[in-house]
């Protein structure tokens, strides 16, 4: 049975699984204790059914493959997807101020009932968002959680757009909007206590700080292969360990910027190849490092630090550079809005 998670082929031990369905509930477990969320599964190339799945045997299950993604970068696009609807319900606010008689009763009852199915959607994913980030008993945040409640309750059971429109035109939709603003604050301050996460100030910091380290390494990179080529093995070998840890930071802040600024690497360019590919390439790369190492084919490793690894740290430097663009407008963005 092949089982791939996020289009790797791992191997999972089963722990004695029976059917299908107590090997999704292993592999759920086994990426829950990876802080990881399972999205899509299919068995055999379908769409995961439980009634049509479940009760299969190992023997009729060729394939499993399944989606997931870690809990924080969940919970961060969640927040983001927050922050956008009360952008839209701003937005209909002022339009309707302003516009007041452009729009009719039937037009702004329309508008009425999707806001406030919207702010339920709202109060159900702030909701989940507290048990993730397992904040729900806190005392704050279930006063913030009530209030909201209390101001979506007062905007409810409106059937005629003349009402709606008093709403939107007096401060009612405006305060449960702010109320949910709030909110969304409250909760990306607790997401950004969880550790993983890095202030935009963080990481404009510390992207500064790997590009001086990355610029090093880069000039390091020929001494050590020439080193290599002529007999200093023990020396070059010394200085490349404490290289490789450097680099191995810089893998892990990659991923850190990823939790902290929901930032897409599959879209991001360089050079006409997205900074994804230029990740699980590196990775390749490193294990033909190590395997170079393990061997002491020193030839082989010279020409790989010289040329493959320097050109990779090229490209690290070059898509910091754009991560570093991306960040300050995202703090310039945030900074104007909370003004």
């Amino acid at each position: 049975m092949d089982i791939i998670i996020n289009k790797e082929k791992l191997s999972f031990e089963l722990s004695g699984s029976e059917n299908c369905k107590a090997i999704i509930d292993d592999l759920r477990n086994w990426l829950l204790q990876r802080k990881h969320i399972l999205l899509k599964t299919h068995i055999n190339d379908e769409n995961y059914d439980k009634q049509k799945h479940d009760n299969l045997g190992i023997a009729d299950i060729k394939r499993i493959e399944v989606e997931s993604e870690h809990i924080e970068i969940l919970t961060i696009n969640s927040i983001g997807e927050l922050k956008n609807y009360s952008d839209r319900v701003e937005f209909y606010v002022r339009k309707i101020k302003e516009e007041n008689a452009a729009y009719s009763d039937d037009k702004i009852l329309e508008i009425y009932m999707q806001v406030k199915d919207g702010f339920s959607w709202c109060l159900k994913a702030v909701e989940n968002i507290s048990k993730v980030l397992t904040i729900d008993n806190n005392e704050e945040w279930k006063e913030k959680y009530l209030q909201l409640k209390e101001k979506l309750d007062d905007i409810e059971c409106i059937f005629d757009g003349a009402r709606a429109r008093e709403l939107f035109l007096g401060d009612k939709i405006e305060k449960v909007n702010h109320i949910l603003i709030v909110a969304i604050l409250f909760l990306f301050e607790e997401l950004k206590k969880k550790k993983t996460l890095l202030s935009f100030d963080e990481i404009l910091e510390k992207i500064e700080a790997s590009n001086k380290e990355l610029e090093t390494v880069k000039t390091e990179l020929p001494l050590i292969a020439e080193k290599l080529q002529v007999g200093e093995s023990v020396e070059a070998m010394n200085i490349l360990k404490e290289r490789f840890g450097i680099l191995e930071s810089i893998v892990n802040f990659y991923y850190q910027i990823q939790c902290s600024i929901s930032i897409e690497y599959d879209k991001l360019m360089i050079k006409e190849k997205s900074m994804q590919d230029y990740l699980n390439d590196y990775l390749k790369l490193l294990k033909d490092l190590l395997d170079a190492m393990e061997t002491k084919d020193y030839v082989m490793l010279a020409d790989l630090l010289e040329y493959e690894l320097s050109e990779f740290i090229s490209v690290f430097i070059e898509s910091f550079v754009k991560i570093k663009d991306i960040t300050s407008n995202l703090k310039k963005s945030i900074s104007v809005n909370n003004d």
